[in-house]
């Protein structure tokens, strides 16, 4: 995945980067280096990413998890 896929994958799912964030659990600046390519995006992150495109009702299903123990 490459930081403009990463920001074209948010951009569909509704998602700001600093709500991404919140909802993966890392830092702003962290996601920030993502998404201009300061920084790789882990691999973990890339397949979370695909299945929250496959499955975008599965973004409501994380802010629920992050509300309920974030």
């Amino acid at each position: 995945m490459t930081p403009a896929t990463l920001r074209a994958t948010l951009a569909r799912l509704g998602l700001t980067q600093a709500g991404a964030a919140r909802l993966i659990g890392v830092g702003d600046r962290t996601f920030r280096r993502w998404a201009c390519d300061e920084q790789s995006i882990p691999v973990p992150i890339v397949r979370l990413f695909a299945l929250l495109e496959r499955d975008p009702s599965a973004v409501a299903w994380l802010r629920e998890m992050c509300e309920r123990k974030c």
